[in-house]
């Protein structure tokens, strides 16, 4: 979902941090629901749109989380 508003922030570095922060509360707001398997995506752009860089988060259990046992 946009973020129509944004925040602006001096440089790549701070915006690279800014969004680190920012996935990571996301995350921790979704909590048992990021473990579906279905991958989500964050876009940073500039004031023109233009895309800056991409964080690409999944969560897979491995296969012998799977397997049951008695």
């Amino acid at each position: 979902m946009p973020d129509p508003d944004g925040t602006e922030l001096p440089s790549l570095a701070a915006a690279r941090s800014y969004a680190l922060r920012y996935a990571s509360d996301l995350l921790a707001e979704v909590g048992e629901r990021f473990w579906t398997g279905e991958p989500w995506t964050m876009e940073v752009t500039d004031e023109r749109g233009l895309l800056l860089f991409r964080l690409e988060f999944a969560a897979h259990n491995a296969p012998s989380i799977d397997i049951r046992r008695d």
